[in-house]
């Protein structure tokens, strides 16, 4: 492009949007018409840029000087977007510079639009200012101005830097992303008028770094003020003079009186700055693939731009977070760009390092280790995440009252705690949201000196542990990295996942259950395996490579692990059918009543007929589907007999399409053609007098033939996506069959009868098998939707009926009931399936099992 006029027209729009009302002003009506008329209707950018907190009447109104609209980003924002436009200009052929300077634009101004946004809402400035949608615009253009410069980027072709050279400089990017990460996300400036005392002030001033904000390691203010004996609330001084511009100054009052809440680790966050660290690592050795840096900072911005952005806004959620977090929402200080910069950084490492793979010649995935090396690399790589692990959240404690199921209180215990012998402290007197104290010496039963002893008994032996972990874990890492006593580094690796297993017991199950329950984090969890394999492959250490029957077993893990989770884990809410569950009591304070609810079924003649009406609804619509269960094998044959590609595709499509569609769209559908006043097929009956309009038939709530109408949507929604399997076995059938038939004079239909037919039937088969052990087993999603009062009786299989006795019947639940009904389905299906395996080995000499 030999003129880069687009970018005069982008930058035009800009400083056009400059002077379109960017700002509303609502005065509250009690202030008065004369307060009013001192206010302007709406304020611009130019008037922000300009002028800043004085575009509202401060003479008049000293403590509107509070407002903080974030001018200087704005400044920033709108100059980097005119030198954007004059570097696509000086840099015709295409280049970088642009780019980096529209980014840096686009950074400076969102994190404007983030702080005016915040401002508007805060409590204090709520009912006076609200953002208008011109504000937005510059933004817009920005982004415009973005895809220009890409646009120029891609069109100086193949020429430019070097793969090794973008490579370096997503090390390079990664890095800053991490240097971003220790600068402010936000400051807090309180003048000295504006609280009690200058000391007060001068404890509420703070800047919170992103990495502070991450580890949750911000100085408490609630401790700070208790000590120094400093303020009881930050709500004084000047900030009176604002409570008429609030929308509840009664709220206010309420809220800031800065309490114990600190803000709770991001671990995302610090996963990503991790990944950072390690991508920059890679990007500067040479041998290493060039796919393992970038997959690390693509991972690494991807937690970055889900967990590190919300480090910048502020909401009614803040209200009882950290003392920062309620200065912001009460609209004092400011957000900072850091969270844009780092999450920005971080995405251009990103393109960096693809652009440097797909400049690459050499093949993909070269290991840099030496193959004697690899084993106990992997080893040293599961030891030292193990190690991560110990530090991090382990145990979550949820406190409640007795007689009361409610949870009144939680809180965390880190590694860091126990490993800073700080963990009975972190759980002794524990406060509610509102920094209310949930224990107090008062009560009879679990005093507060009680819960504190049981609560610190429990935190020391969690320390023990934990250090003997550490200890352990740190041990076995030196022998792994000097090669010394594989025997010896094996079992201390596995003796410290019995201590992990230990700390997660003891904590379980030390706690009185009446007060306090707790349970283990994610991140205790994972140490446990973690130590295990790396155990395993200390095992190997010394080898070349793993056995072969070892790898395929790594191979197996994942899926057997998702089977004994989604499948076999569980099962443990089968012991709900063996007591009278109520929710909010532990399982050792339920009533046992044995096989009450298995004899409900059959003694409670309510019970007995309403299981009798629901299984023969299950058995009926199951077995119309399971004696057209060939349709999908005839619908392949047919498919695969099409000569023409095209029209062959089309139909595949269109027939496989709506397996993808929800059963509520489904209904969606059948409304949309059959209801009784508006439904297409019901007017085009009407039109043509074969309905009456005074009694029109009601084809979706009536309950006549209900098990038909259900088959038909089950199967136009299944007919091509049964099909599909089938297709596969026709692939794979022999096709010298089907020429030596030619040969001997078979026309199609003979083909499909001796050849085709034949080679789907043990594909049919066993299909059949296991439709006939999940014949109890048919979903509920599309009963639900098409269920009604009218067709309830008709249409409720069981997987419908355990629903509706239990989560939609509100205060009523019966899961004890529900959950014997599961456990007798499950047992019929296992049955059926082993008797229909049975048959099929008798009848036809094979078998699946």
């Amino acid at each position: 492009m030999k003129r880069p006029w687009p970018a005069l027209v982008i930058l035009a729009v800009i400083i056009a949007a400059l002077f379109l009302p960017a700002v509303g002003i609502h005065v509250h009506s009690g202030m008065g018409e004369e307060a009013a008329a001192r206010f302007p209707g709406q304020v611009s950018l130019w008037d922000l840029a300009v002028k800043g907190a004085d575009c509202l009447p401060t003479d008049t109104y000293p403590a509107l000087s509070l407002f903080d609209p974030g001018r200087l980003y704005l400044i920033a924002g709108l100059v980097l977007a005119a030198a954007a436009v004059l570097c696509a200009f000086a840099f015709r052929k295409g280049s970088a510079v642009p780019l980096f300077v529209t980014i840096a634009a686009m950074v400076c101004y969102a994190t404007f639009l983030v702080q005016i946004n915040n401002v508007s809402g805060s409590l204090l400035f709520t009912i006076l200012i609200s953002v208008q949608g011109w504000v937005y615009v510059p933004l817009i253009a920005m982004i415009a101005m973005l895809a220009f410069c890409l646009v120029l980027l891609i069109r100086r072709g193949e020429t430019g830097p070097s793969d090794r050279a973008f490579r370096l400089a997503g090390g390079v990017l990664a890095i800053c992303t991490l240097l971003v990460m220790l600068l402010p996300v936000c400051t807090i400036r309180v003048s000295d008028s504006l609280t009690d005392s200058p000391a007060d002030a001068a404890s509420v001033r703070r800047s919170v770094s992103m990495a502070t904000a991450a580890l949750g390691t911000e100085e408490n203010l609630y401790e700070l003020g208790q000590k120094n004996n400093a303020f009881g609330h930050v709500l004084s001084g000047d900030l009176l003079a604002l409570e008429s511009f609030s929308s509840d100054a009664t709220n206010i009052q309420g809220i800031f009186l800065i309490r114990g809440s600190n803000t709770a680790m991001n671990v995302p966050v610090i996963i990503a700055a991790v990944l950072f660290l390690l991508a920059a690592v890679l990007a500067f050795l040479p041998r290493v693939d060039r796919w393992f840096p970038l997959s690390a900072s693509a991972l690494g911005a991807l937690l970055l731009l889900v967990n590190g952005l919300p480090l910048i806004t502020v909401g009614d959620a803040d209200m009882y977070a950290s003392a920062s977090r309620q200065l912001l929402h009460l609209g004092l200080g400011h957000v900072t760009a850091v969270p844009l910069l780092a999450a920005a950084t971080g995405v251009l490492s990103v393109c960096a390092g693809a652009l440097g793979v797909r400049r690459a010649n050499e093949p993909y995935f070269v290991n840099p280790l030496p193959q004697g090396l690899r084993l106990r690399a992997v080893a040293v790589a599961l030891t030292l995440a193990s190690l991560i692990c110990l530090f991090m959240p382990a145990v979550t404690v949820s406190f409640t009252k007795p007689g009361k199921n409610a949870v009144q209180a939680t809180a965390t215990l880190r590694g860091t705690d126990a490993l800073s012998f700080s963990a009975a402290k972190q759980l002794a007197d524990p406060v509610t949201s509102k920094g209310k104290p949930v224990y107090s010496e008062d009560d009879e039963t679990y005093s507060r000196e009680a819960v504190n002893t049981a609560t610190a008994n429990m935190a020391n032996t969690f320390t023990a542990l934990t250090w003997g972990a550490l200890a352990l874990i740190a041990a076995s890492l030196v022998m792994l990295l000097l090669k010394k006593g594989k025997k010896g580094t094996l079992i201390l690796l596995l003796a410290a996942a019995v201590l992990r297993i230990t700390a997660w017991l003891c904590a379980t199950y030390s706690l009185p259950r009446a007060v306090a329950s707790a349970g283990g984090e994610l991140f205790l969890y994972a140490s446990i395996p973690l130590l295990i394999f790396a155990a395993f492959f200390t095992h190997f250490a010394d080898r070349q490579e793993l056995p072969k029957k070892y790898k395929l077993f790594l191979m197996m893990l994942p899926f057997l692990l998702a089977v004994f989770l989604f499948a076999y884990l569980p099962l443990y809410g089968w012991s709900y059918a063996f007591f009278n569950y109520k929710f909010g009591l532990p399982m050792d304070q339920q009533e046992f009543v044995g096989l009450k609810w298995f004899s409900e079924m059959f003694t409670n003649p309510a019970n007995r007929d309403n299981t009798i009406r629901v299984l023969k609804n299950t058995l009926g619509m199951s077995g119309l589907n399971l004696a057209t269960s060939w349709l999908p094998m005839l619908f392949a044959i047919f498919l695969n007999e099409i000569t023409r590609t095209r029209f062959k595709k089309s139909v595949q499509i269109f027939t496989t399409l709506p397996n993808f569609i929800s059963w509520a769209l489904v209904f969606s559908f059948a409304m949309c053609l059959f209801a009784a006043d508006t439904g297409i097929y019901s007017r085009l009956m009407m039109d043509l007098g074969l309905n009456d309009p005074m009694n029109p038939t009601v084809w979706l709530n009536s309950g006549d033939h209900i098990w038909l109408k259900m088959w038909g949507w089950s199967t136009w929604k299944g007919l091509g996506w049964g099909a599909i399997m089938y297709l596969a076995a026709i692939s794979g059938i022999d096709q010298e069959l089907y020429e030596a038939a030619r040969v001997d004079g078979a026309n199609r239909w003979a083909l499909m009868r001796h050849i085709t037919l034949p080679g789907l039937l043990p594909t049919f088969f066993v299909l059949l098998m296991l439709s006939i052990s999940n014949i109890l087993n048919n979903g509920m999603d599309q009963y639900l939707v098409f269920q009604n009062p009218m067709n309830r009786q008709t249409i409720e299989v069981l997987d419908l009926y355990v629903y509706n006795i239990t989560i939609a019947s509100g205060g009523t639940a019966l899961y004890s009931y529900a959950t014997a009904i599961g456990i007798l389905k499950t047992l019929v299906s296992v049955t059926l399936l082993f008797t229909a395996n049975f048959l099929s080995k008798k009848l036809r000499g094979e078998s699946i099992m």
